[in-house]
């Protein structure tokens, strides 16, 4: 099978996307694939590359990217394309050369239709979408979905296009020592962005906090929210509480994952949230929101899933501090095996593979995380 796979960028700013598009292509290159990766909007590699037999096409952020990618979906023989995310122009003309091809189409939206992040610069949105977007997955064959919620969001926008829901992997890491500490810590590691719920964060703490628990937030700051953070931190006098990262990468992210006990994503919007798999992968407990799709938090009893509100946020909060390190590290180790069962790249390029088979051969029966036009989640 030859796939092409395109993504805008995989720079640490473009999220979960970028990474997704890139191990998402790795996975699938073994032998009998062969899968290309086209990437535009970037000047640097950002993402460490896993052995295999992965082709990158990368342009130069100032170069133009039009003729370069009509020229490779062309005259590239590829069985499919897959593109990875939303609302950039380039895509539909990327989906009008493969229908020049007659190369079936596969679109993953990454999140980018749950209702907070496309209610987020909404004029723009609904513009994008009526000129170009909505078209572009009325042309694909099969949406990629990473979690029913996403499912249903792509239904609510009358998008009939048969979706398969497919997560998103981690590469599980090796065992990982905790460093013992009299404080302990509360990690939250995403974009400094209004839609992952920092203000509740903050909020919830300024009514539970305790001396022996601290939080760290690192990450990129985006839309300036990072200063709006700070000025609530400093009006609640919390200062002392708060520790300030960045944007961290290998062995920093590593250190961090190591030193905390708990790792918390307070978020308004999630159609997965690949941090949070990330956490749990390093056997840690995880608290995060129902807007996210972690009910598996639950199921395995290995963190909190609660409500997208102070409230749910200062529940969990306090829930956790009150577990006694036992208890987190037993909770850490069914993290770990949630992510082993579930969320290896394996498992799920072998869902993939099946997904692409049947995109090629729509007369095979489509597997049973293919929703069709008339499924719904009660009737599959």
């Amino acid at each position: 099978m030859k796939q092409l796979h395109i993504v805008k960028s995989i720079a640490y700013e473009s999220a979960g996307m970028g990474y997704a598009a890139l191990r998402y292509a790795e996975a699938l290159a073994t032998p009998g694939n062969d899968i290309s990766l086209f990437i535009f909007d970037r000047s640097i590699l950002e993402f460490e590359l896993a052995p295999g037999a992965l082709n990158l096409t990368l342009l130069d952020a100032n170069r133009s990217n039009f003729f370069e990618l009509r020229n490779c979906i062309l005259n590239g023989n590829f069985d499919c394309v897959h593109i990875h995310g939303t609302w950039t122009i380039l895509f539909a003309f990327a989906c009008k050369w493969a229908l020049t091809k007659k190369i079936p189409i596969v679109v993953s939206p990454h999140g980018c239709l749950e209702p907070w992040a496309f209610r987020h610069k909404l004029w723009k949105k609904k513009i994008a979408f009526y000129l170009y977007q909505k078209w572009i997955f009325s042309k694909a064959s099969l949406l990629f979905a990473t979690a029913k919620n996403e499912l249903v969001s792509i239904r609510s926008l009358g998008i009939e296009t048969p979706v398969a829901i497919i997560p998103i992997g981690v590469d599980l890491p090796g065992e990982i020592l905790p460093i013992a500490s009299e404080i302990k810590t509360f990690l939250f590691i995403s974009r400094i962005h209004p839609k992952k719920g920092l203000h509740n964060l903050v909020s919830a703490w300024a009514k539970v906090r305790r001396d022996n628990w601290r939080l760290i937030i690192a990450g990129p700051d985006e839309c300036g929210h990072l200063k709006e953070v700070r000025n609530q931190i400093d009006v609640l006098g919390l200062a002392g509480d708060f520790e300030f990262h960045g944007m961290v990468t290998g062995t920093d992210k590593l250190r961090l994952f190591s030193e905390a006990d708990v790792f918390i994503l307070p978020t308004h919007s999630e159609n997965f949230g690949i941090v949070i798999a990330e956490a749990l992968s390093y056997g840690l407990p995880v608290i995060t929101t129902r807007a996210a799709p972690w009910k598996d938090l639950d199921t395995y009893d290995c963190g909190w899933w609660v409500d997208a509100s102070v409230a749910g946020v200062e529940s969990a909060l306090i829930k956790a501090m009150d577990s006694t390190p036992e208890r987190l590290s037993e909770m850490g180790c069914r993290a770990r095996k949630l992510i082993e069962d579930k969320y290896s790249w394996s498992s799920i390029s072998k869902s993939a593979k099946e997904a692409y088979e049947w995109v090629l051969d729509q007369n095979k029966k489509s597997p049973n995380f293919i929703y069709q036009q008339l499924d719904t989640l009660e009737n599959k």
